[in-house]
Formats: structure tokens, C-alpha cells, sequence
């Protein structure tokens, strides 16, 4: 018995890496492109003293809660040395979408990347608004 207790374990944890290495991070990569690349560039480097850069962002590296409201409720500049441009507010998008998004930036942009489900995404979402 305690053999396919951990076939099982070690197939849901191979069907994790599968899908984060696969699926998700292609449908993050598309909702970056379609969304967040004419500001921020394809490579996150933003554009200086206008768009900031999001590659070495604290907002990116930081916990996926405040993630989550930026994205959700976009934000005004406040500090104009950095930015002169609003981020929008991005409410269309589906807490999936959203989840996968951050998904692919966290990915992209910090050294050690905590998948985010769906879940903790929503319950953010519901916190911010």
C-alpha cells in the first residue's frame, strides 16, 4: 500500500512540473504579449522615466497578493521620477488569466518562482476589491 501512496504522489508532482513547464506558462506568455508587452517590453525593461521596468520589480518578486490587486485594480502613478503613465486596470481578465499571468512573470523574473493557484489568486482578488 504505501508504494502507490507514493506512485501517486510522485505522479501528481510529475503532473505538476508537466503543466507549469508546458501549459501555463504559454497561456501567461500569450496574456503578457497581448496585454502587458506595449508598456513594459518583451523582456520587462519598461521604458525609463515613462513605463517602469518590471524584470527586477519588487511588485514581481514580492508576494503574489499585491500581484494580484495591481492587476486587478491597475494603478496611478506615484511616484513620477519612475513612471508618468497610469497602469490599467485589467478586470477583464479572468482569475484564471490572472493566475496565469503572474504565473509567467513570477517565472520569468525571479530566481525562485511559488506557482499560484487559482484559488489563493481569487481570494486576493475578493481582498483588493
Amino acid at each position: 500500500m504505501a508504494v502507490n501512496k507514493y506512485a501517486y504522489r510522485f505522479f501528481f508532482l510529475f503532473f505538476l512540473v508537466v503543466a507549469w513547464h508546458c501549459g501555463v506558462p504559454q497561456e501567461g506568455k500569450s496574456l503578457y504579449t497581448e496585454n502587458c508587452v506595449n508598456c513594459h517590453m518583451a523582456d520587462g525593461s519598461g521604458l525609463p522615466g515613462i513605463i517602469p521596468a518590471i524584470n527586477a520589480s519588487l511588485v514581481i518578486k514580492g508576494p503574489y497578493q499585491e500581484l494580484a490587486c495591481l492587476l486587478y485594480n491597475g494603478r496611478q502613478p506615484a511616484d513620477t521620477i519612475k513612471s508618468f503613465v497610469a497602469m490599467p486596470s485589467f478586470k477583464t481578465l479572468t482569475e484564471t488569466q490572472i493566475t496565469n499571468l503572474i504565473n509567467y512573470v513570477k517565472k520569468e523574473w525571479t530566481e525562485d518562482p511559488q506557482f499560484v493557484s487559482e484559488q489563493e489568486v481569487a481570494a486576493a482578488v475578493k481582498a483588493c476589491q
